[in-house]
């Protein structure tokens, strides 16, 4: 079965073989299915990755990014301390990935 969408809401920051998901993904959607991704970063147990793992490990799968948001802190947030080393990884993402 080939599926137009698949869409991730809030979970991948959660598994550790994020390469492995998104194998399945991609193998399971239509040519021109399209894969939203949504990431958050919270206080919980979970696999941090940078923008560049994220993104790169969705080009590597064979994904074409058509686009990205990154919600930022509002300025008077930016002095929490660990905010600066937060902004390391994406607070919160939305990918848009396509399968060609």
């Amino acid at each position: 079965m080939a599926y137009d969408l698949v869409i991730s809401n809030l979970v991948l920051h959660y598994n550790a073989d994020l390469d492995k998901i998104y194998r399945n993904v991609f193998r399971t959607l239509k040519p021109k299915g399209c894969f939203l991704l949504f990431f958050l970063g919270q206080s919980v147990e979970k696999q941090h990755r940078t923008l560049t793992q994220i993104l790169n490990t969705l080009i590597g799968t064979g994904f074409q990014i058509a686009s990205v948001e990154e919600a930022m802190p509002p300025q008077e947030m930016m002095n929490i301390p660990g905010m600066t080393d937060e902004m390391r990884r994406p607070m919160m993402l939305l990918v848009k990935a396509v399968k060609p």
